[in-house]
């Protein structure tokens, strides 16, 4: 929970933020205010709240709050910065890490396609770091889930004896000839 007192001309106004669920409730001066996030995965809010006649910037970013008054953040003692809108890339890869986890390794591969995915949202968000890094920083995440995914195949093929061996083996031989890397393990 994080709460904040802000003073603006004489009053005292309380800014409030309960953590709870993947959300989280915001309060000002003890009424609960509505949060809408730009994400559906995860909360990413960087919304101007007004507080008498000025302007206060709430961010917050997944369970991690913040307010800027006078283009200071109260609790790091930062300047304020916007939060970054997502690129298209970055969309792009969070739905190939998913969507191809969930073709490559079922459940498992989902569940590692969204990690990646969520890394890469982060990644867009981060204040200093340029497009072209976020974008080597989120092939950097995709190829990882794809190793992961790969490995996952190995493993359960292993697991399933000679016969489902063989059969992930192919299964991979087809993919690195589709997408034109050598995704072979051993090789």
């Amino acid at each position: 929970m994080s709460v904040w007192n802000i003073d603006v001309e004489g009053k005292t106004h309380t800014v409030e933020f309960r953590e709870k669920g993947l959300r989280g409730r915001l309060f000002i001066d003890n009424i609960e205010e509505r949060l809408k996030s730009r994400v559906p995965f995860f909360t990413l809010i960087d919304n101007t709240i007004w507080l008498g006649p000025k302007p206060v910037q709430l961010v917050i970013v997944g369970r991690k709050a913040d307010v800027a008054v006078d283009g200071v953040f109260l609790t790091s003692g930062e300047p304020y910065r916007p939060v970054n809108r997502i690129p298209w890339f970055v969309w792009l890869f969070f739905f190939l890490c998913a969507f191809l986890g969930l073709l490559l390794a079922d459940l498992a591969g989902l569940l590692v396609g969204l990690a990646g995915g969520y890394f890469c949202l982060r990644i867009a968000i981060a204040p200093d770091l340029p497009v072209k890094k976020q974008v080597l920083f989120c092939l950097g995440v995709f190829a990882l889930c794809m190793l992961l995914h790969c490995g996952m195949h190995v493993i359960i093929a292993r697991w399933m004896g000679e016969d489902g061996y063989q059969a992930e083996m192919e299964l991979l031989q087809n993919m690195s000839e589709f997408t034109g890397s050598d995704i072979m393990p051993g090789k």
